[in-house]
């Protein structure tokens, strides 16, 4: 399982 600040790094990365 991906922790959520690697969520969330990825997110923000993705959305980018």
């Amino acid at each position: 399982m991906k922790s959520p600040m690697h969520v969330r790094y990825v997110v923000k990365h993705f959305l980018k």
